[in-house]
């Protein structure tokens, strides 16, 4: 037990550091491309090459994962690679930025869902969020000082800043306890390797995990288009730049209590139940950031920031942990990941800018409501089936 608790603080701080500096980043770069002279639409192309880089790599580096079981390397590797591609925006021109972000988004994409393998692995799917908490805890610490110092120094200082805070991330990566390397005959039945994409055709092979990759993205895109471009939205819609940080901050603490009571909520009422009320409160949030509230009703919506988004992730990742084995685990959350996080926000960051292009910002989050519905109507029609037949049985 002792050793458990030595494994879990270890992981925590490894979130805790880690998302500290995805908050002085991910806020904020849309606002630092449109300083650089970028308009909306080719904003929009250059945020979507780091989900497209991720949905076509994070599949693989689930697969030389599952085969090789090199996950600490591969997350410290890349958590120190990935500012080091960064620092070539400061060293090139304009036309060379879709390069630096495949680059940098190449080491990106294996960060989040090799780590997350690895927490189910240490601590179960269920305890997953009581780690994660930590790195909302993190976010929340950071992205309420970063808005504060773009605020005072200016956007331009935006990778200064960016690759001061990456050295946190690369102790966290070094504070992640290495996962034991299961015995091979066990999880192949045999001394050999199996095929390459055996373990990926094993879940697409089962109905329930395409449902939840299919239904998921509609939702998910709707929550990339708000991460991509709320920034922008809020600039446009004149509120004031000094609190867009603290709104920030307040989403990431609400996801603290979500994350630590997940585990709970989800043991009692299922993963599927709780992806479907996440989905149900984004769609809540962008029906009322587009009737453009004041600034104060801002604050209030992005309290449930935690509801919608922390209790998403803890179930997917929940329901992704259901259908796979340790054969196939990491390539069961990165393929989820590939799909929430990188054909999502490319589809949401692509369209995205075009939506703002045409119909303005609060338009946006009208269109933003729809694609919600019609994930969440899919959700619902799967849960509702489920439950009439596990009824019957």
């Amino acid at each position: 037990m002792k050793i458990v608790r030595q494994k879990s603080s270890r992981i925590s701080l490894y979130y805790f550091l880690f998302y500290s500096t995805i908050a002085v980043w991910a806020p904020y770069f849309a606002l630092y491309l449109h300083y650089r002279g970028f308009h909306s639409s080719s904003i929009g192309w250059i945020l979507a090459i780091y989900p497209f880089m991720g949905l076509i790599l994070q599949p693989l580096w689930g697969i030389l994962n599952d085969r090789f079981h090199h996950e600490w390397g591969t997350i410290v590797t890349a958590i120190v690679l990935a500012p080091m591609a960064a620092w070539l925006f400061t060293q090139v021109n304009l036309a060379w930025y879709p390069l630096v972000a495949m680059a940098m988004a190449t080491f990106q994409s294996a960060i989040m869902p090799v780590a997350d393998s690895m927490t189910v692995g240490w601590l179960g799917a269920q305890r997953y969020g009581e780690a994660r908490l930590f790195g909302s805890l993190g976010y929340a610490a950071v992205v309420s000082l970063a808005g504060l110092l773009y605020h005072l120094y200016g956007i331009g200082h935006f990778l200064d800043f960016y690759l001061l805070a990456s050295v946190l991330a690369v102790v966290g990566g070094l504070q992640y306890p290495r996962p034991q390397r299961p015995d091979r005959t066990s999880v192949s039945g045999g001394p050999h390797r199996p095929p390459w994409f055996s373990g990926i055709g094993a879940l697409l092979t089962q109905p329930r995990f395409r449902i939840i990759l299919f239904f998921s993205l509609f939702v998910t895109v709707s929550q990339s288009i708000n991460g991509s471009y709320f920034s922008l939205y809020y600039r446009a819609t004149h509120h004031p730049l000094s609190w867009l940080g603290i709104i920030l901050g307040i989403g990431a603490l609400s996801e603290i209590p979500i994350f630590y009571l997940s585990g709970r909520l989800i043991r009692r009422y299922g993963p599927a139940r709780m992806l479907l009320l996440s989905g149900s409160i984004f769609a809540f949030r962008w029906m009322m950031v587009a009737l453009n509230p004041p600034t104060w009703g801002l604050v209030l919506l992005q309290c449930l920031h935690g509801p919608s988004f922390g209790l998403g992730l803890a179930s997917g990742i929940n329901l992704a942990a259901e259908v796979s084995h340790i054969g196939n685990r990491v390539s069961a959350q990165s393929l989820y990941s590939a799909t929430t996080t990188g054909m999502a926000p490319l589809l949401g960051s692509i369209a995205g800018g075009y939506v703002l292009e045409w119909v303005g910002p609060t338009n946006l989050y009208w269109v933003d409501l729809a694609i919600a519905l019609f994930g969440i109507a899919g959700i619902a029609h799967w849960v509702i089936r489920r439950e009439k037949s596990s009824a019957t049985q």
